[in-house]
Parts: C-alpha cells; sequence; structure tokens
C-alpha cells in the first residue's frame, strides 16, 4: 500500500516556506539600511535550510517530471541573462539586482529540493494549503498595518484619491498598503486567493477561512482602487457556476491559444467601449491621468512600432526592465504626471509584451510554454488544492493581459510564480506516476 498521511519532512518544509511568505515583505517597515540587512537575514536562513535539505536529500532531485524541470531551468537561465544585461548595462543597479533575484533564486532551489521530497499526493496538498496560508497571512498583516495607521515606505507609493470609494460618496485616499512592493501590486495576490476561496467555497471546504478571506480580499481591493482586480473578481464571481465547464481541457486549450492574443484584442476594442456611457468609473485613474485602457494602447502602440522596426533586439529582448533600453520608458513619459511620476521605470501594462521587451522572442516562447505547463499540471489533478490554483493561476493571466505581473517590479506575484514554478515539477500532479507507484508498492 502507499504511505498515507503527511510526513513530518514536508511539514517542516512546508512551515519554512510559509514563514518566509509572510516575513519577505517585512523589510519595507525599516529604512533602506535595515532593511537590507533584514532581507539578507530572510534569504540567509532559507539558504541554509535548503542547503540542509539538499544535503539530506545527497543533492539528488528526484520524483519530478524531468521535462517540465528543464523547462524551468531554461526559464530561470534566460532571467538570469535578462538581469545580467540590465546591470552590466547600468538600468538596474546592484540593489535592485539583488533584492529580486537573491529571493527567487533561493526560493526556487529550495522548492526543487522540498518537491523532491514529497511521498505522497498529502504531501503536495499539504505543501500547497501551506502557501495558501502563508498567502493569506500576508493580506492580513498589510491589513493590519493600514488599520494601525502605518504608512508605506515604499519609494514608489503615492497617494490620490480612490474613484471607486469616491463614486459612493467617501473621500479618502486609495489605500497604498505598507509591504507593497508598489501601489496595488498586493492586488494580484488578493485576486489569487479570492479565485482559490470561490473553489473552496463552491465545494464546501473549510467555508470558515475562505468566506471571510474572499470577502477581506474584496474590501481591500476596492479600498486600494484597484478596479481591474475588482472587475476580474466580479468576472470570477459570474462564472463561477460554471468553472467546472470552463477549467475542462478543451476550454483551457482554447484559453491558452487566446491568452497571447488579448493585448491586440484589447488594443482594438478600447477605442470603442470608451465611449460607452459611464465607463469613465473605469477608464480614469484616481489622478486623471493615465487611464485603465487608453493610456495602455499607447503604451502598446509604441512596443508595437518597436515590433515593426524588426530590430535584432526582438529575437533576444533588451534585458530586465527592457523598457528603458528600447526607449519606449521615454517616449511614453509623458502620460506620467502627476502620482504616478515617481514610481520608477515603466513597465508594458502587460506579461507577454514585457517579456518580449526583456527576452525576446525567445522569451516569449519560454515564458507560454511555460504557463501552459502550469495550466495542464494543475489541470490534471482533481483534487480541491489543485483546482483552486488552476483557477487562481487562471484569474493572474487574466490580470497579466492589463498589468505587468510575474515579473521582478511585481515581486509579490513574481515570487508566488517562482513557488509556483517549482511546485509543479513534481511527479504527484501525473496520474500515470501515481499508477506506477501505487502497483510498485503492492
Amino acid at each position: 500500500m502507499i504511505k498515507s498521511g503527511v510526513s513530518n519532512q514536508i511539514r517542516m518544509d512546508a512551515f519554512v516556506l510559509f514563514v518566509f511568505i509572510i516575513t519577505f515583505r517585512l523589510p519595507q517597515l525599516l529604512n533602506s539600511s535595515l532593511s537590507f540587512m533584514m532581507m539578507a537575514s530572510i534569504v540567509f536562513f532559507l539558504g541554509i535550510y535548503t542547503l540542509f535539505i539538499a544535503i539530506r536529500s545527497r543533492f539528488v532531485i528526484k520524483t519530478i517530471s524531468k521535462p517540465k524541470f528543464f523547462l524551468v531551468l531554461l526559464y530561470l537561465s534566460i532571467e538570469i541573462l535578462a538581469f545580467l544585461r540590465a546591470w552590466i548595462s547600468g538600468v538596474l543597479d546592484t540593489n535592485v539586482v539583488i533584492r529580486a533575484g537573491a529571493p527567487a533564486l533561493v526560493v526556487i532551489i529550495f522548492m526543487f529540493f522540498s518537491v523532491s521530497s514529497f511521498k505522497s499526493k498529502q504531501d503536495l496538498h499539504f505543501f500547497m494549503r501551506m502557501i495558501i496560508y502563508g498567502l493569506v497571512c500576508l493580506v492580513l498583516e498589510n491589513l493590519l498595518f493600514y488599520l494601525m495607521g502605518f504608512e508605506s515606505s515604499s519609494e514608489y507609493s503615492y497617494y490620490v484619491p480612490g474613484v471607486l470609494v469616491s463614486a459612493i460618496g467617501l473621500e479618502i485616499e486609495a489605500a497604498v498598503f505598507s509591504l507593497e512592493a508598489a501601489p496595488k501590486s498586493l492586488g494580484n495576490i488578493m485576486v489569487f486567493l479570492a479565485a482559490i476561496s470561490f473553489i473552496f467555497f463552491k465545494e464546501m471546504k473549510n467555508i470558515w477561512l475562505y468566506f471571510p478571506m474572499a470577502l477581506i480580499c474584496i474590501g481591500m481591493i476596492i479600498v486600494a482602487d484597484a478596479r481591474m482586480y475588482l472587475a476580474i473578481i466580479l468576472l470570477l464571481i459570474v462564472a463561477l457556476p460554471f468553472h467546472e465547464k470552463l477549467i475542462s481541457k478543451s476550454y483551457l486549450k482554447i484559453y491558452l491559444v487566446l491568452f497571447p492574443l488579448i493585448p491586440l484584442l484589447l488594443i482594438i476594442v478600447a477605442s470603442y467601449i470608451a465611449e460607452i456611457p459611464g465607463f469613465d468609473i473605469v477608464a480614469r485613474s484616481a489622478s486623471d491621468n493615465i487611464s485603465t485602457l487608453s493610456g495602455r494602447t499607447d503604451i502598446w502602440s509604441s512596443i508595437g512600432g518597436e515590433i515593426q522596426d524588426a530590430n535584432s533586439e526582438i529575437l533576444y529582448g533588451y534585458g530586465a526592465a527592457g523598457m528603458v533600453n528600447s526607449g519606449i520608458n521615454e517616449q511614453v513619459s509623458y502620460m506620467f504626471s502627476g502620482g504616478w511620476a515617481d514610481t520608477g521605470i515603466k513597465t508594458a501594462h502587460n506579461s507577454i509584451l514585457q517579456q518580449l521587451l526583456d527576452k525576446g522572442l525567445i522569451g516569449v516562447i519560454v515564458f507560454i510554454t511555460l504557463v501552459c505547463s502550469l495550466v495542464m499540471t494543475f489541470h490534471s489533478d482533481k483534487q480541491t488544492e489543485s483546482r483552486a490554483f488552476l483557477y487562481g493561476f487562471l484569474a493572474l493571466m487574466l490580470a497579466s493581459a492589463l498589468n505587468t505581473l510575474f515579473y521582478y517590479a511585481s515581486i509579490e506575484s513574481y515570487l508566488l510564480f517562482i513557488i509556483m514554478m517549482g511546485l509543479h515539477i513534481s511527479a504527484y500532479f501525473n496520474p500515470r506516476y501515481l499508477h506506477k507507484n501505487f502497483r510498485s508498492n503492492e
């Protein structure tokens, strides 16, 4: 018989990852020097623990899907090269490269060896639940600090009236949560958690946790004036009665084909829907500056011009933060007066287009292949945890059409993407592996 229950080793590994998730943003509360030291300490602790479990396993990574493992290694190699090119060209300084790259690198190595230690599906699902609990605590930390009056110390923070709350007669500033990397960047985690909560609620599991969590996420999104994320959550609620069909293999294949085409579709329809009466509440920003749709289409148009020029960089990209070396950052700077002026290097406001600028067509192909691999992996397992992760990841994919997610500047979604990349290589997602393992244990 196959061993049942969760192994003590996986309980410990999952707890360490849980602690990392709830602490990795805390350094932002400190001044720059103390912040760097605290972040270095957190990453160092995870690195030491990773070394411990690597030694324990004799540096052998097993019970994984080798094709997925090599796909992740290929993506990471291209990502590291993009960081190095940006550092060499001076676009990113050493501090930024270390702060973004070191945690991601340590986390993915940790995931490789932790996933390798799974002994059963129970281990896999327990690990997934601990990831969810860590993200829940991260959101609650931000809510607690906001209620206590802590202001974000991020250099990219700004404070302007919130459009959503203003629409109901409340004149308060849009919330910028203390641990966010940038305004509204926590929204991607809240959308992910809301989507997960809907699946657990639909299947009547742990309602005491997931129903309040969904309400908290929606409330925080409204206070933060993150209208795009609110629209996605409303769409998820409408689609929830049909989610079984929507996450079927045939529908997923259609979505994965459409995923790279979404930016083009948005460019075409944006100019028309902007004329709909009342649409201004979602189309304009809180600072009456760059709008949610039309401003993005201006950015995409500049990127389209770059593609039409057929520069060689389109093949291999400009390196991380490719908006700078491509010249597009300067081209679109006129749109970012007021609150957004000091929010650092701008992004493409679309994950695929950002991949194109940073890593070229080669990077885009690898990224899309990895996204497809993640989707089909979570789909292959019919348990609630995997279905919830699938629904949550699909929500992030939808959000990535209008925002740059899975990117170092959005560190919350970036590390979540790294964690999911590492998780999805587990052989326990593969029903054929489980059948083979069962027969070998009879």
